[in-house]
């Protein structure tokens, strides 16, 4: 599904690539569709929660949150640069077509918004940031310039592309601290 989208996915090449029989897939999943949304649901949903939820709690959440950024440009390269992000894919090529795929991606992007406003109210409150930052702003620029990086480095395959965007809003996040 990663390398050639999830409707050119057949399931003959998923079963072949995973190293199990269709009667297995089948055991554990009714179709394919099924299979798509577990693929969002548990392994997505859970490398998202993986690089994210920690920023919540940290000490210095801003800090995490580029910390968090900076590990995303080291990582960008080979297989995660040629296809770019999983999930956006998914959104892209899905969202429209299959409510239940929206709704997916849809939470685990909910996830990771609300992850890092609870990270930048943490740091209001400690008096890391200015008072009058919106938390909710914040989370979503940083959503964004990350997953449309992302989508320019893939469309050019240059991570260079994807270092560059993160490091203006790294310096954006840095200009912002007490």
């Amino acid at each position: 599904m990663y390398h050639v989208g999830y409707q050119s996915a057949s399931l003959k090449t998923i079963t072949q690539a995973a190293g199990v029989s269709k009667g297995c897939l089948y055991h554990h999943f009714e179709n394919k569709q099924a299979l798509g949304y577990a693929v969002l649901d548990e392994l997505f949903a859970d490398l998202v929660a993986e690089l994210w939820s920690g920023v919540v709690d940290a000490e210095a959440p801003v800090e995490a949150i580029i910390g968090t950024l900076e590990q995303t440009v080291r990582e960008l390269t080979g297989e995660s640069l040629r296809f770019g992000c999983p999930i956006s894919n998914l959104a892209q090529e899905m969202s429209p077509l299959d409510e239940g795929f929206r709704a997916r991606v849809e939470k685990v992007h909910g996830d990771w918004h609300r992850w890092l406003v609870d990270a930048f109210e943490n740091a209001r409150r400690k008096g890391q940031v200015d008072a009058k930052c919106d938390s909710s702003a914040l989370a979503s620029l940083v959503m964004a310039t990350a997953q449309g990086a992302k989508g320019l480095a893939k469309s050019a395959q240059d991570p260079e592309i994807y270092a560059e965007a993160i490091s203006g809003l790294v310096a954006y996040l840095r200009s912002i601290r007490r």
